[in-house]
């Protein structure tokens, strides 16, 4: 309940004052088309220079990274020739909604986090059976230094949510403050090196700093607490 709260609470945090925030975006580009992102429902500015398209059957796609263009290259087929708003967020309209939900929770969810998971589990097991791994946990994520390793760690890395929880766990029972171990769990999957690079790209880099700023105090802050 209390790392629940944590992220509603840092969110909202960061929502404020990104509200408050005046971004001058770089680039040449201009605000043209709008399209969706095929992937991911994403709202995607189809005139800028540098956005990342793809073309299938005579249909340009865009999308919002190039995760999302690598994924719609594995199988284009899956999804709507027409990308609008609404297709995007239906690919099957035809298709029932309960079917809908089955195949979500028992085919795309265990295919898309699946991998995650087990990464996760892995890496677990590796920290709690390797012996040199426990004797530095226990040497230099026991105490308050402890933050100052973790937390910048967990900003360039990218360990998402499912994949962290075993792994912050087989931490903690090697002897890591639980403290550090909630502020990993903040801080990893929020950000990553691919978020930063892409916030820096979108956003410039004062708004960067701000981001891994305030990310930082507020896990930090939820750490000691």
């Amino acid at each position: 309940v209390y790392i629940f709260t944590a992220v509603i609470v840092l969110g909202l945090l960061m929502g404020i004052i990104g509200n408050r925030i005046t971004v001058s975006t770089p680039g040449p580009g201009k605000p043209g088309a709008r399209a969706i992102d095929p992937v991911c429902g994403m709202e995607v500015d189809a005139g800028k220079p540098t956005v990342i398209s793809t073309e299938y059957e005579g249909t340009t796609y865009y999308f919002c990274c190039d995760l999302c263009r690598r994924k719609f290259a594995k199988s284009p087929a899956e999804y709507p020739a027409v990308c609008t708003a609404e297709a995007c967020s239906c690919r099957t309209a035809g298709d029932n909604k309960m079917a809908q939900a089955l195949r979500h929770a028992f085919v795309t969810m265990p295919r898309d986090i699946g991998p995650e998971i087990l990464l996760g589990l892995v890496l677990a097991a590796v920290v709690v059976s390797v012996t040199a791994i426990g004797g530095f946990v226990r040497g230099y994520l026991a105490g308050l230094e402890a933050y100052a390793l973790a937390i910048p760690v967990g900003i360039v890395m990218y360990t998402c949510s499912t994949a962290s929880v075993p792994l912050v766990h087989a931490l903690i029972t090697q002897g890591m403050n639980a403290g550090t171990g909630m502020a990993l769990l903040i801080v990893g999957p929020v950000t990553s090196w691919s978020t930063i690079l892409v916030l820096r790209k979108e956003f410039g880099s004062r708004t960067l700093a701000i981001y891994l700023v305030l990310i930082s105090l507020l896990s930090l802050a939820a750490g000691l607490v």
